[in-house]
C-alpha cells in the first residue's frame, strides 16, 4: 500500500516542488494550504505522515502540531515540522509541541523520505498493535460478560522522562556529552565497545538505545543489524548520532531499523526532547503488548482457579489427539464432579465455594503431572487430560486425586473452620482413529454419572 502523505504549506510553490518529490517515490499526495483544513482533513480521512510548514497565515505549524497531538482521532499520525527556521529554540518548541521531527528548508532528499518512511512504517506497528489488541479483547468480552470494555482512546498520560537507555559510543568524549545531555531526565549506561553493548542489552528492561554512527572501532551498522534481528529489540527505540558526512550511514540506519536522529553538533535540548519522544512512544508500545498479552490469557485462563478454561480445552484437544495417533500413543480424559457443591454453597455461601473451588484446582495440580492438561470445565466440574496415559493408568491417577481431595479437609475460614469435601470421576481414553473430542467427553460424562448414581466419592471408566 502506498504510504499517504499529507502535503500542508501555504506557497503553492513550494508544495507543487514538495508534491513532485513525494509522487516520483510512489507516495499518495494530498496538498493542502493551512492549519484549519489541515485538522479537519486528518480527522476525516486516512493519513500516514503529515509534513507541515510552521510558518502559515492564521493557525501556524506549531499550534496546528498541538491541536493533531490533542486529539486522540489524530494523536498517532506522524508529523514531520518543515521550516526555514534554523534556531534551536524553533526545533524544541516543535518538538515540544508533538512533532515527531523538525526539518530545516531546503529539505534533505535523502532524510525526508527516510523519515517519511521511518514514521510510516512506526505508525502502522502501532495500528496494528492496537487492532491487535483491541480484537482480542472483544473476542474474550464476547463470550465473558465480566471482563470490562476497553476504551480505545484511554491511554496512560507518560512524559517520556526516567527512561532506561543504553548509549553505545566508541568516542568517551562523545558519550559523556550525550550522557551530560539526558542526565536531568534520563537514566543512561555508557559502554564503548560492541562486546560491552551487546552484553549490556541483556542487563536491563531498555526504554532506547543511541548508537554513535561515526565509531571507528567497530561498525555500527553491523551492530544495528545484529540488535534487530531478535523479535524482543525490533521495536526498540533506537537514535542515531551522526556527522554531515555520514549521510549515506544514516539513510542505511534508517533502513535497518532505527527510528530516530540527531545531526552533530546536535543542541543538548534537542536530544533531550527526541529522547522524551522515542521513550513515550516504546512505553506506549509496550504496555499494548502487555494489554494483548493479559487480554489473551483471559481467553484461556479461568480467572478464579488460574486452571486452563473450557476454550482452552477445546482448541487442544485436536492437537492432542493429532499427536496421539501420529506417534500411536495413548490419550485419556478425565471428568471430575465436587460431590453436592450445591450443598456447600447453601449452608456456607459462595465465598466458601470460591475457597473450595481454588483449593480442588490446587489439589489438582499437586496432584497431576506438569504434561498434563487440567481445566476448569464449568461450575464445579473439572476435566483433565492425561497423555500418554493408558485407561488402566489414568484410572489410578483418578483415584490418587479422589483420595488427595477426601483425607484432608478443607479450611474455609481464618477461624480454621473446615469442610469435608468429595468428588466423583468418569474416565474414558482415546479409541483411535474414528474417535473423537467430543465422543471422549460424552463418555467421560458417562461414567461420570454412573459414579454419582453409585454413590459419589469414587472412580468409573468407561471404555467404548
Amino acid at each position: 500500500m502506498s504510504i499517504r502523505v499529507l502535503a500542508v504549506d501555504d506557497l503553492p510553490a513550494n508544495l507543487k516542488l514538495l508534491s513532485a518529490r513525494l509522487t516520483a517515490e510512489y507516495y499518495s499526495v494530498k496538498s493542502l494550504s493551512n492549519g484549519l483544513d489541515t485538522l479537519d482533513y486528518c480527522r476525516n480521512n486516512q493519513v500516514d505522515v503529515v509534513l507541515l510548514d510552521v510558518v502559515m497565515p492564521g493557525l501556524d505549524g506549531f499550534e496546528t502540531c498541538r491541536a493533531l497531538k490533542s486529539d486522540p482521532a489524530t494523536r498517532d499520525i506522524p508529523i514531520i515540522l518543515l521550516t526555514a527556521l534554523k534556531d534551536e529554540a524553533s526545533r524544541i518548541k516543535g518538538l515540544n509541541a508533538g512533532a515527531d521531527d523538525f526539518l530545516s528548508k531546503p529539505v534533505n532528499d535523502v532524510a525526508l523520505i527516510s523519515r517519511i518512511r521511518n514514521l510510516a512504517s512506526q505508525k502502522q506497528a502501532l495500528e496494528d498493535m492496537r487492532t491487535h489488541s483491541i480484537n482480542a479483547l472483544r473476542r474474550v468480552s464476547s463470550h465473558d460478560a465480566g471482563i470490562d470494555g476497553f476504551d480505545e482512546g484511554a491511554e496512560s498520560f507518560d512524559d517520556g522522562r526516567n527512561g532506561q537507555i543504553l548509549v553505545f559510543d566508541d568516542d568517551p568524549i562523545a558519550a559523556d556529552k550525550i550522557t551530560r545531555s539526558l542526565a536531568a531526565e534520563q537514566v543512561t549506561k555508557t559502554v564503548l565497545t560492541e562486546e560491552d553493548a551487546s552484553a549490556a542489552l541483556h542487563s536491563c528492561d531498555w526504554d532506547a538505545v543511541i548508537v554513535g554512527l561515526s565509531n571507528t572501532s567497530s561498525d555500527p551498522l553491523a551492530f544495528l543489524s545484529q540488535l534487530k534481528a531478535p523479535t524482543e529489540y525490533r521495536h526498540l527505540p533506537t537514535l542515531v548520532v551522526a556527522k554531515p558526512e555520514d549521510e549515506k550511514r544514516l539513510q542505511r540506519s534508517f533502513e535497518l531499523g532505527a527510528t530516530n536522529y540527531v545531526m552533530m553538533p546536535y543542541q543538548e535540548r534537542e536530544l533531550a526532547a527526541r529522547m522524551r519522544r522515542e521513550v513515550c512512544r516504546h512505553r506506549m508500545l509496550r504496555e499494548m503488548r502487555l494489554e494483548m498479552e493479559n487480554t489473551l490469557e483471559l481467553a484461556v485462563i479461568d480467572p478464579l482457579t488460574g486452571l486452563q478454561n473450557r476454550r482452552f480445552l477445546e482448541r487442544q484437544m485436536a492437537t492432542l489427539i493429532d499427536q496421539s495417533l501420529r506417534y500411536q500413543r495413548d490419550l485419556s480424559v478425565m471428568i471430575m464432579d465436587i460431590d453436592k457443591f450445591k450443598t456447600i454453597n447453601d449452608i456456607h455461601g459462595h465465598a466458601v465455594g470460591d475457597v473450595v473451588l481454588k483449593e480442588v484446582s490446587h489439589r489438582i495440580r499437586r496432584s497431576l503431572r506438569g504434561s498434563d492438561l487440567a481445566c476448569r470445565f464449568g461450575g464445579e466440574e473439572f476435566v483433565c487430560v492425561l497423555a500418554e496415559t493408558e485407561l488402566d493408568v489414568a484410572v489410578l491417577a483418578a483415584e490418587r486425586l479422589r483420595r488427595e481431595i477426601e483425607s484432608v479437609p478443607f479450611i474455609i475460614n481464618d477461624d480454621g473452620s473446615k469442610v469435608k469435601v468429595t468428588a466423583s470421576f468418569g474416565i474414558t481414553q482415546f479409541m483411535g482413529r474414528h474417535d473423537s473430542s467430543k465422543a471422549m467427553l460424552k463418555r467421560a460424562d458417562e461414567a461420570l454419572y454412573r459414579a454419582k448414581e453409585a454413590g459419589r466419592n469414587q472412580v468409573i471408566s468407561k471404555a467404548a
